[in-house]
């Protein structure tokens, strides 16, 4: 327990990166953690999608308390200050998700994680190097390597769109792929 608060008190001092200056948000976890999830970059308030997923993975048998919940980045994404996008999250960019890829790994080896759940292209890209396809490849397991280890990991479509039908089964077949890794 304590090397995980410890771990966290480090992620909060971090200034590897610019991102910093808009606040750490440490992966939510607890002491049943043994699996992660990976998404690109934290939320200040968890969306509503999340909470709809985790819902949906509860009903399906798995438990929201087991998932250490890891990003691509540690901080709060920019958001556009201008033009027609003005107000909306700017994806972080390699070098960010680069700077914060070792707190990945350090969580991944503090948890002991054995398998994960990437939601999306920033994610699948960080898993397996490609970045465009995750619609098809939802429900398929890869490989992972982080820290000589290789994790299962089961591909998803980014939780954002779980109340689209074709979606939402997308989704279930993601969580079925999961379980049954």
């Amino acid at each position: 327990m304590q090397e995980k608060v410890d771990l966290e008190g480090e992620l909060k001092s971090c200034k590897s990166c610019t991102l910093c200056r808009n606040g750490h948000f440490p992966p939510q976890w607890s002491e049943k953690s043994k699996y992660a999830t990976l998404m690109t970059y934290p939320y200040e308030n968890e969306p509503v999608f999340m909470i709809k997923f985790w819902d949906m993975a509860k009903r399906m048998g798995l438990n929201r308390d087991h998932f250490v919940q890891l990003n691509t980045v540690n901080c709060l994404p920019d958001v556009k200050k201008r033009g027609r996008y003005k107000g909306t999250t700017v994806r972080p960019s390699q070098l960010h998700r680069s700077e914060c890829k070792k707190w990945i790994s350090r969580y991944i080896d503090v948890f002991d994680v054995r398998k994960m759940i990437a939601f999306g292209n920033i994610p699948m890209e960080e898993c397996i190097g490609e970045f465009n396809g995750i619609n098809e490849r939802t429900g398929s397991v890869v490989r992972t390597r982080i820290n000589n280890r290789i994790i299962p990991t089961v591909l998803c479509i980014h939780p954002k769109g779980i109340d689209d039908p074709e979606n939402k089964h997308l989704i279930r077949e993601a969580i079925k792929t999961f379980r049954e890794i």
